[in-house]
């Protein structure tokens, strides 16, 4: 790789730069040679070929539909357990007011 010529990376991992956060998929152009052979030799980003570019988009979005897929599962037990604990909590309100109705009536 000539060291002088700028070239287009696409960033493999969430990478902060120059204080910046960069997240994965974010193709930077005419990134100093330097700069994008550290990136590269860390697994941080490769060059932007065609084919690492949809390859990379394409992980990126399947790990996206597979943190949704774990977020619904979590949204689907979260919900199982309101609406039993909605449900037990109905229950002890209606014995609770079922005993209420017993006390006065057994008084008199």
């Amino acid at each position: 790789m000539d060291k002088s010529v700028p070239v287009t990376i696409i960033l493999i991992e969430n990478t902060a730069i120059d204080g910046k956060h960069l997240e994965a998929g974010t193709i930077l152009k005419d990134v100093n040679p330097e700069l994008a052979v550290d990136l590269a030799g860390s697994g941080k980003a490769a060059l932007a070929t065609e084919d690492r570019v949809k390859q990379v988009k394409d992980r990126i979005k399947a790990e996206k539909a597979a943190a949704a897929e774990r977020a619904e599962a979590a949204a689907a037990r979260g919900n199982e357990t309101t609406n039993a604990l909605l449900g037990a909590l109905a229950s002890l309100i209606t014995q609770s007011a079922a005993a209420q109705v017993k006390t006065p009536a057994a008084a008199s």
